[in-house]
């Protein structure tokens, strides 16, 4: 990597240096941390700039001349073929902007406001309570498996009116279609992929047409009145419902796993979280820091973009590398520290994006991981850990390995 000293008074804007992608996807932390000592941003793809420092982050995840990437240009970008994954990705509300998310987004914004959720808390406590209490005791289990994975996806099956006997075929289906999401396309899995965006389409489309038939007091019989009055066309609306199974299931499942991963790799940070349940947000939103399930946010430049002396060109795709931004040395004090009693940082969690296309789920996310964490404490409160979940991945969904644990008989 050159030198990165930023604006040249003479010649204006700097044109950004170029990084490792080998290096990055090895090491994402190590190799972010020299990026951001050089510069503000840096080109580990073609024509894609990554952006590094959470000031620049934050100001960018909501500036007019940086939409989110549109969909059709991703597609285009990574090569994907046409199917089922180019179409979700050009129409889902996650890559849209405008009047075209405005009424994607409009049509299941208010099931998933604050008040809903807050009144939905005791209900999806009952439901983790449930699946800590099923898990193995007195011999090692996955804990990504049988907890982490179950929360998130028996819970939007209970939102979205799905049968829970469903789940297990769903939840394996999305965490194979998320992968479209993660940067750069993985385009030798696309078969796989594919195949897996087919079979949850089609079963979407299956579920949709049941309510069609025999509407019932669920957000798919709400979803397809919409549709009856013409907000969403038939398959507009389960590209959206395909949204919320994968947005709703996998991210949060890699979160859940990563909590309790890191607070058992720091046994005095975990005693305290046991010992004052009033840590249990705080210990959540650091977890969600230091490891977080999406590491980047894809943004588009319409404009040339100044970014502290260096120049985004036109046309390029802009990575918002959160994963970057939340170790940033300016915003954190000892970034590479996990602390559950951190305060101070941006007010506003980067790990759940900006503007109009922050998180809609957040309030559900936070639900899902802190009663579970607070379910953990109250059921299991002496699990051991016996090999540590990993997060890999820089950029988009992240993916977390299997999780090793015991509560003892």
């Amino acid at each position: 990597m050159g030198s990165t000293s930023g604006r040249d008074a003479a010649s204006g804007p700097r044109p950004m240096p170029s990084g490792d992608l080998t290096r990055l996807i090895a090491d994402p932390h190590g190799v972010f941390r020299q990026c951001r000592a050089e510069g503000p941003v840096v080109s580990f793809l073609p024509r894609v700039a990554h952006v590094l420092h959470a000031r620049n982050v934050m100001r960018l995840v909501s500036d007019p001349r940086t939409p989110t990437l549109p969909g059709a240009r991703y597609v285009e970008i990574a090569g994907i073929p046409g199917g089922v994954t180019a179409e979700f990705l050009k129409i889902t509300m996650l890559l849209t902007e405008a009047s075209d998310h405005q009424r994607r987004r409009g049509s299941v914004s208010r099931i998933f406001s604050q008040p809903v959720m807050k009144a939905q808390r005791q209900r999806i406590r009952a439901l983790i309570d449930r699946i800590v209490s099923e898990a193995p005791r007195g011999e090692p289990f996955d804990y990504v498996e049988s907890i982490a994975s179950l929360v998130p996806a028996e819970t939007i099956a209970n939102i979205l009116g799905l049968p829970i006997a469903d789940v297990p075929t769903f939840r394996r289906r999305v965490y194979s279609f998320s992968r479209c999401l993660s940067p750069p396309y993985p385009i030798d899995a696309h078969e796989d992929i594919e195949a897996a965006g087919r079979a949850l389409f089609d079963y979407v489309q299956d579920e949709l047409e049941s309510r069609r038939r025999a509407p019932r007091d669920d957000l798919l019989s709400a979803l397809v009145e919409m549709e009856a009055a013409g907000v969403l066309e038939r398959r507009d609306l389960a590209f959206q419902v395909l949204t919320l199974i994968l947005a709703g299931s996998d991210t949060t499942r890699a979160a859940i796993a990563m909590t309790m991963s890191l607070l058992l790799q720091h046994p005095d940070q975990w005693s305290q979280v046991k010992a004052d349940p009033s840590l249990v947000p705080g210990a959540v939103a650091e977890a969600l820091r230091f490891e977080p399930p999406v590491g980047s946010f894809p943004r588009f430049a319409v404009e040339p973009v100044e970014v502290d002396g260096f120049e985004i060109p036109g046309q390029f795709h802009i990575s918002l590398a959160t994963l970057s931004a939340m170790r940033d040395e300016e915003a954190y004090p000892d970034p590479d520290r996990f602390d559950v009693t951190r305060t101070g940082g941006p007010r506003l969690h980067m790990v759940f994006g900006g503007g109009a296309h922050r998180c809609l789920g957040e309030m559900l996310a936070r639900i899902e991981l802190e009663e579970t964490l607070s379910a953990v404490i109250a059921a299991a409160p002496d699990l051991e850990l016996i090999e540590p979940a990993r997060m890999s991945g820089f950029g988009g969904i992240r993916k977390v390995s299997p999780m090793t644990t015991r509560i003892p008989a």
